[in-house]
């Protein structure tokens, strides 16, 4: 048997204790000498599971970092949900929406099917930041048949939808903030942008319609329609006053202001399961213990969880 046969066989197990409850933490690599990429882990509950969520990390992030951010995980296994939360071929560099990314989601998905015998159960699907944008992404591939399966329900937690206005917030900052952290962040995501979308907005907007979840400017009613059925779930904390004051940004740099009208688009056309969650004083970076409204805390997980199974009821 070969190496990477072995590594896609190796699963190593552990106990995640809460309370009276236990759920089995995985990991799946495929390649026992990458640890960094192509690898997945999955949270198992402790009985027959009557759902399963691919969960996807934001860029910059790890399953290993996404595990020690949010209880999302361990309180979907207590509930009867498996969680699955993939390391992609770009390890925390991916993109998600790309098509590269969405390839590699393809094949996972894939294999946790086969895997686990999953294709019974109904599927559920979201994500962080990019990891949101991702999810969003795949169930919009799912309802025009590019992708299976269909999930029953998506959500992401602060996520870019539109990349046209992401980009260009991204240079504003660049030309006027005086927030070091914050150029910093710009630079690099406007570099990664021009390279994903293969050019600025101004250079190639068509690519830029194309990978974009929601786009503001896009009066084709028919492409946001696609989305008209599906429980859909955006949750942000604007906390506009801290923007200002540690990053320099307004409104219009904020993932907020996609959520936001993407759920009233969605609310307009007739969706009646597209909800908004705008959180309060709730954005808080466990590992570096710091406030951050653009965290993993905003969304509450005994409530996302709750959402998640009043839509496969």
């Amino acid at each position: 048997m070969n190496r990477k046969r072995i590594g896609w066989m190796l699963t190593i197990c552990c106990l995640w204790g809460h309370s009276f409850y236990a759920q089995r933490l995985k990991w799946h690599y495929n390649n026992l000498s990458d640890t960094l990429s192509n690898y997945y882990a999955v949270m198992q509950p402790q009985s027959t599971p009557k759902a399963w969520m691919l969960l996807l990390a934001g860029f910059g992030e790890t399953p290993q970092s996404v595990l020690k951010e949010t209880d999302i995980p361990r309180v979907a296994a207590q509930n009867g949900i498996l969680v699955i939360i993939p390391a992609l071929s770009a390890g925390w560099q991916t993109f998600y929406i790309d098509e590269k990314s969405q390839y590699d989601i393809d094949s996972l998905v894939k294999q946790a099917i086969q895997q686990y015998d999953l294709s019974k159960i109904p599927f559920l699907v979201g994500g962080f930041s990019l990891g949101g944008s991702g999810a969003i992404k795949w169930a919009e591939r799912a309802l025009k048949g590019q992708c299976t399966p269909l999930p029953k329900a998506v959500f992401g937690i602060d996520p870019p939808l539109d990349f046209e206005r992401f980009y260009e917030s991204i240079e504003h900052t660049i030309w006027l903030s005086q927030s070091a952290i914050a150029n910093e962040e710009a630079k690099y995501l406007a570099e990664r942008i021009r390279t994903v979308f293969d050019g600025t907005p101004q250079q190639n907007p068509q690519r830029y319609q194309e990978l974009s979840c929601f786009s503001y400017k896009n009066r084709d009613l028919a492409r946001i329609g696609i989305f008209k059925n599906i429980p859909i779930q955006l949750l942000s904390e604007p906390a506009i006053e801290w923007q200002m004051k540690e990053r320099n940004r307004d409104l219009y740099d904020l993932n907020s202001i996609d959520c936001v009208a993407m759920i009233n688009t969605l609310k307009i056309i007739g969706n009646t399961k597209a909800e908004l969650v705008l959180s309060v004083d709730k954005g808080w970076r466990r590992q570096q213990k710091v406030k951050n409204p653009h965290s993993w805390s905003i969304a509450e997980p005994h409530k996302i969880v709750r959402w998640l199974l009043t839509q496969i009821q």
